[in-house]
């Protein structure tokens, strides 16, 4: 009879497969660091917003310092002509602004007087100049009242006004801080010439006294500003691009892309950007709509240092990447956690799906050995009593005829007999489940397997060795099944070792619930694509063996709660091993 060749069981279907698990990994990474790089574009945009909410306040305060020293500076407000009709300001905070003005166009109408000493100014020059100062004419006068250059408006009743200059009785005459009391309406500044006889005359509209008094008043409060010590300058110009006022030096910056991201305008117009100065101080510059009285005065331009933010930047940075790392390596642990369980509730299964396939497979055995063990036997035992009663009555005369006459019957008798263990296995498989479990000393079952294969053994050179631990506990076991078990298991490793050899059956304690039964031998092994058939019905490797002494013995341990399991490399021998449940 060939074995009959088995199927294996499909191995189950992972929930998680490899390539999953490793794309929900990926998934999960890529969260973490979309997760940090949000976190981190908060936090940028929240430094941004401080530093911006910094710069606003400042220009805020800014802007109620300049309305203030702007509405010092108006005409009427507490003034009147200089000259001999001057009426002083009431606090020192209002003459300081006054001398302010009035000693810009002072150094404006210097310069004329420098350039005049130097030669006769050109009238294209001159009227550059007026207009780069925003005034509505200039006038170098001579010492008898004529007017030598002029450009643009001149000075109405001007006899009158510069009579005590031309005279030599005052230096200055000017009308700046009062109501004009002539036609056309001009303010005017007149100083007597140092470097020549005669006088220079600027002459202002009310355009031009207003950029001067907006001049005046932005560098007297950026002057008098508590400014922090991060703040590198401050430029504010007009709508037009002239220069109202400045606090520091605009350095030669190079744009770069910043750790403070570019940020849209707000309602105020406000723009940003990171500049790197000369060296490796950073600062963030913001460009800021500058209004007094509801009124835009021009474009507010300064520059923040950011070393304090940037540090803070970097440590957050760095935080938030470390936790990110901390986060993914927890994650892929938790995902290698999940796969291995996964792997080991899987292999689990599978050996479930196959300890079932095997005991159907037996079942079956079982049901088939019922019917046909019982058809068998009855004719066997009539085939051996015919064949007895042959060798008796039927003898053939002739001594050659009787030797062939005994050899066939032989044959038959040992056929009959091979037969005849067919059906006891087929029977042991049907009665596989039924157990009379009894203490039984694991050193009595395996002394008396021993004295079975004691001879068997010693004619072949082989050593039976058994091994007992002390204190070795009883098992819970039927024992002529028990003994059928180890039977197979010393038996199979006679036929293994094909030359002197040994065979040790060892027994002990495993744990405090079970007992460990061994059967080792020095045989050639099997190969590891035999150990996965090991215990199928059918499965052998002998050419004469039925595949049933392995797969009835495995049905025996596991009728009995235990479980028995096979250790072999090929040319290194093989163990067996049962584990069966102490006596209780």
């Amino acid at each position: 009879m060939k074995p009959a060749e088995t199927r294996p069981a499909p191995p189950p279907r992972r929930l998680l497969p490899p390539l999953a698990t490793a794309l929900i990994g990926l998934i999960f990474a890529a969260l973490f660091c979309v997760s940090a790089l949000i976190d981190l574009r908060q936090l940028e945009m929240l430094l941004l917003s401080a530093l911006q909410q910094r710069a606003l306040t400042m220009v805020t305060a800014l802007e109620k310092a300049v309305q203030e020293n702007i509405h010092r500076l108006q005409p009427g407000h507490e003034a009147s002509r200089f000259s001999q009709t001057f009426i002083y300001p009431s606090n020192d905070e209002d003459m300081a602004l006054r001398e302010a003005l009035a000693q810009a166009l002072l150094e404006v109408a210097s310069r004329l007087d420098l350039l005049a000493q130097e030669g006769q100014p050109d009238p294209t020059d001159l009227a550059a100049m007026a207009q780069a100062e925003q005034l509505r004419g200039v006038q170098l006068v001579a010492a008898d009242g004529r007017v030598v250059v002029q450009t643009g408006e001149g000075l109405a009743e001007r006899e009158a006004i510069l009579a005590p200059l031309l005279s030599g009785r005052e230096e200055v005459v000017f009308q700046l801080f009062e109501d004009p009391q002539f036609t056309p309406p001009h303010y005017f500044l007149a100083l007597r010439r140092t470097y020549g006889s005669g006088a220079v005359v600027l002459v202002l509209d009310q355009a031009g006294l207003v950029f001067w008094q907006q001049r005046i008043a932005v560098q007297t409060a950026l002057e008098n500003f508590p400014w922090s010590g991060d703040l590198i300058y401050f430029i504010l110009t007009t709508p037009e691009d002239r220069l109202l006022g400045q606090v520091g030096r605009l350095p030669d910056m190079q744009l770069e892309p910043c750790q403070l991201l570019k940020t849209p305008a707000d309602g105020r117009g406000q723009r940003t950007s990171l500049c790197t100065l000369a060296g490796e101080k950073r600062a963030l510059e913001l460009i800021v709509p500058f209004h007094v009285a509801q009124t835009r005065l021009g474009t507010a331009r300064l520059g923040l240092l950011t070393q304090e933010t940037d540090a803070l930047l970097q440590e957050s940075r760095r935080h938030i990447f470390l936790w990110t790392g901390v986060m993914l390596i927890i994650g892929m642990a938790a995902m290698a956690v999940i796969y291995r369980l996964q792997d080991r509730y899987l292999r689990r299964l599978q050996a479930m799906r196959e300890r079932l396939q095997q005991a159907e497979r037996l079942s079956s055995l079982g049901k088939l050995a019922a019917g046909v063990a019982h058809e068998i036997r009855n004719p066997l035992n009539a085939i051996g009593i015919a064949v007895q009663r042959l060798r008796r009555e039927f003898l053939p005369e002739g001594e050659g005829r009787q030797q062939v006459f005994a050899d066939l019957t032989k044959v038959i008798r040992e056929e009959i007999s091979r037969l005849n263990t067919i059906v006891e296995e087929f029977l042991s498989l049907s009665r596989g489940g039924r157990l009379d479990l009894q203490p039984v000393a694991p050193a009595a079952l395996l002394h008396n397997v021993q004295a079975l294969f004691q001879a068997q053994a010693h004619s072949r050179g082989v050593q039976l060795v058994v091994e007992v631990a002390d204190a070795c506990p009883p098992v819970a076991a039927d024992l002529p099944k028990m003994q059928q078990v180890l039977v197979n298991l010393v038996k199979n490793a006679l036929e293994a070792i094909t030359g002197p050899g040994q065979i040790l059956l060892r027994a002990a304690a495993a744990g405090a619930d079970h007992v460990r039964l061994t059967v080792t031998d020095t045989g050639k092994g099997l190969a590891p694509e035999e150990l996965d058939h090991i215990f199928d019905p059918y499965y052998t490797t002998k050419e004469r063996g039925l595949g049933l002494g392995l797969a009835l013995a495995h049905e025996i341990v596991q009728a009995h709660g235990g479980q028995m399991s096979v250790d072999s490399r090929p040319g290194a021998g093989t163990t067996f091993t049962i584990i069966l449940p102490r006596q209780g």
